[in-house]
């Protein structure tokens, strides 16, 4: 029935986004993770991490001159995601539960002759003391099939942290974990995770511009 289906997607995002945040947490916090350190830019300090599949995971961080409750809520304000996210094309909200995870969609340009990737995956916030973990896991749902127009990827354990360092600034830690699929040469897909992680300037831009 429909409504089993839909709990059974709430069950399946659950699980994803558990192993996500764990995941998450790993990489951010444990010091035998093996990072290598990108170049700094723009008063970010950038590493990457190696996997098997040959796509990298890259975490970037930096501090974010307001509170972590206003940067948490400006990065759950889906609706003005493509005002800092400039490869986004398409963001909007599939689906929201009662435990306050959200089905998502986002939909990204790619460089031509590359086909548009696009996602869907789950999305929550979870508070870890005074840290604020928002993570995401890929999910697959009848409400959001696949297009023709697009490559669907995967979402991996990818998020963000936001550590506060007082009442008026806080650190910002985003991990990009994602596959685009598709024919895509190794190099280019991590130049673009790369190219990703930049995103906390651009969104540190977008908050202190408010």
């Amino acid at each position: 029935t429909s409504s089993e289906r839909i709990s059974s997607i709430e069950a399946i995002s659950t699980t994803g986004l558990e192993r996500a945040e764990a995941e998450l947490l790993d990489l951010i916090n444990n010091p035998q993770r093996q990072w290598e350190t990108l170049k700094a830019k723009n008063n970010l300090t950038r590493h990457k991490i190696y996997t098997e599949s040959g796509i990298n995971i890259v975490k970037s961080s930096g501090t974010i001159p307001r509170s972590a409750q206003i940067v948490c809520d400006a990065l759950w304000d889906y609706s003005r995601k493509r005002e800092w996210d400039k490869g986004c094309t398409e963001v909007r909200l599939v689906q929201e539960f009662p435990s306050g995870i959200r089905i998502m969609y986002n939909s990204f340009k790619s460089p031509w002759p590359v086909t548009d990737r696009d996602f869907v995956y789950a999305s929550r916030k979870v508070i870890l003391g005074s840290d604020i973990l928002m993570s995401s896991a890929n999910v697959v749902t009848p409400l959001c099939p696949e297009k023709s127009s697009h490559v669907r990827g995967e979402m991996k354990s990818s998020g963000f942290l936001i550590h506060p360092l007082d009442d008026n600034s806080c650190t910002l830690t985003y991990v990009v974990n994602v596959d685009p699929r598709g024919s895509i040469p190794t190099f280019a897909v991590n130049k673009v995770q790369e190219e990703q992680s930049m995103n906390v300037d651009e969104f540190r831009k977008f908050v202190v511009k408010g």
